[in-house]
């Protein structure tokens, strides 16, 4: 069963930066712009259903988000990380690959 994927990205983030990554998983993500108390960008927040077949072009795009310091957080059912590091994106992807193959 697929699980909601919450990737906290930084207020420069490029939404065009996820299409190749949705071609991949066969479905687009959705994001939101969150707003600060001024009205410029604070944030966005990307979510994507995540199911096993979607998997490796997520894990690869959350990578990219690391390598260009655009990921503030990542969410994954109990999974909460902040700031995440390539190696927490092994953390998340053992998660996901057991939750996704339930």
């Amino acid at each position: 069963m697929p699980e909601v994927l919450k990737i906290g990205v930084a207020a420069e983030y490029d939404p065009a930066l996820q299409k190749a990554y949705e071609e991949r998983a066969g479905e687009e993500f959705t994001y939101i712009k969150s707003a600060g108390i001024t009205g410029e960008t604070a944030a966005w927040v990307v979510i994507a259903t995540l199911g096993v077949q979607a998997l490796p072009p997520i894990v690869d795009f959350v990578k990219l988000l690391i390598e260009r310091h655009q990921i503030k957080s990542l969410q994954f059912g109990d999974l909460k990380i902040e700031n995440p590091s390539r190696e927490d994106v092994a953390l998340f992807e053992e998660q996901a690959r057991r939750k996704a193959l339930k």
